[in-house]
């Protein structure tokens, strides 16, 4: 895949498959190592491994040596890569197999998740990824943005920066992707207002929820509503409105009252936020009890309870971030002292090729020919940690369609009637019915 990818890779100065693809090899390999986790003497020991065996003659390699070519031209490499990954067709085709229909998301072209997770680094580094203060200490976090495209899971954009880079100074990158009929969905932490309009202004749509403190106005009067007032007088709502009080993004908005145990839950992890008895009101804590989406999908389309359901499926992209974190030792960056900034966007870029050109692909080719021959749906988590633990064989494999039946056995999820996963919920007809 490296060497298909490098040949399309035009005025790329690197002998890839000399020089780069070694290293590039041995980091996949030690991403699937649990108990190196990644280290530089992982890297150079499997490096000399491989070197020995190719020449049948010892060979030695340090991990200064490793180090040293873990470099700033090491990552230009490997974030070209990426983006060729992310354009090459071969790597974005939609499968032979199409996908089943879904009356919850049929009228869209596409379906856009944006969202980021972050990594914890080394204090060392915290004038290149700089993160919050914790006991005096500045922290360095990096944050990972990711837009997936969820009808044929496909990876639109990776964006890697600090954590003290929010989610709404990206918020406004999706437009650039989106065409008329196209639908973003997105929670709080990119809730902004101007960003609505231009999905509009795309002849697109967006699902979030609401933010609190962001007021909601009458179409017709164009007066404040009592948000809180209207919804203990009608319990639920589902209204077209106007939001924000400079923007008046036209929308509709959909409150469903909650169960007791969900809103205790909800009220248990308001109280423990940071400044929370500075920062949350009574009328935050009672306004918990609702579940609150702004939408600009209209009632002929979407129910109110598919409003609320379509939300849930942006839980699709958390599940993507816990089956890198869990393994592909994403995290085990922390253990391992490093303060070189470009060894540390080196390792998390090659993580990311490693998904571009195994996980997401194999993900993609498998998901709906296991759907359509056992009636299960795939775990990405589960197939994430089938490729972790056989990447060596995999990686030698001729046909990977012998692995099909195998994968289909291990990486599915178990039919449960009475609690359904995120897959079930918005594809399977019986439910939708």
């Amino acid at each position: 895949m490296l060497i298909n990818l490098h040949m399309n890779a035009d005025g790329l100065n690197i002998d890839l498959k000399k020089f780069a693809l070694p290293l590039i090899i041995s980091r996949f390999n030690c991403l699937c190592n649990a108990e190196s986790g990644g280290s530089l003497l992982s890297t150079s020991s499997n490096l000399a491994l491989k070197e020995s065996l190719k020449r049948l003659a010892p060979i030695t390699i340090s991990r200064e040596a490793v180090r040293k070519r873990m470099n700033a031209c090491f990552v230009v490499l490997l974030k070209t890569l990426i983006e060729l990954a992310l354009k090459v067709k071969a790597f974005n085709a939609s499968s032979v197999n199409e996908a089943p229909a879904s009356p919850l998301f049929g009228p869209f072209a596409n379906v856009y998740l944006e969202d980021s997770t972050t990594f914890s680094l080394p204090d060392a580094l915290f004038k290149f990824f700089p993160g919050n203060y914790s006991r005096g200490i500045r922290k360095a976090v990096a944050r990972l943005n990711l837009i997936l495209e969820l009808k044929q899971f496909k990876v639109l954009e990776f964006d890697l920066k600090s954590y003290t880079e929010n989610d709404q100074a990206a918020a406004g990158n999706i437009v650039t992707h989106l065409k008329p009929s196209d639908l973003v969905i997105r929670d709080l932490g990119y809730a902004v207002l101007k960003d609505f309009k231009a999905i509009i202004g795309k002849s697109a749509h967006f699902l979030s929820r609401k933010k609190y403190g962001i007021d909601v106005f009458c179409v017709q009067s164009g007066k404040k509503i009592n948000l809180l007032k209207l919804l203990q007088k009608k319990g639920s709502l589902d209204i077209e409105i106007e939001l924000g009080g400079k923007a008046r993004v036209p929308c509709r908005l959909v409150a469903i009252k909650l169960p007791k145990e969900v809103v205790n839950e909800r009220i248990r992890k308001a109280r423990k936020h940071r400044n929370a008895s500075t920062n949350h009101s009574q009328e935050y804590f009672k306004m918990l009890e609702w579940a609150i989406f702004v939408t600009s999908v209209p009632k002929e389309t979407w129910s109110q309870e598919e409003v609320a359901l379509a939300y849930q499926v942006r839980w699709q992209i958390e599940i993507v971030f816990k089956s890198w974190k869990s393994h592909l030792n994403i995290l085990k960056l922390r253990k391992k002292g490093l303060k070189c900034p470009h060894a540390v966007r080196a390792r998390i870029y090659c993580a990311l090729l490693f998904i571009l050109l195994y996980i997401t692909p194999m993900y993609r080719r498998w998901r709906w020919k296991c759907y359509q021959e056992t009636g299960k749906h795939l775990s990405l988590i589960k197939l994430t940690k089938f490729i972790n633990e056989n990447f060596s064989t995999i990686m030698n494999a001729e046909n990977m369609d012998n692995f099909e039946k195998i994968v289909f056995y291990c990486c599915s999820y178990e039919k449960r009637p009475k609690r359904m996963n995120l897959a079930q919920k918005y594809l399977d007809e019986e439910f939708m019915a």
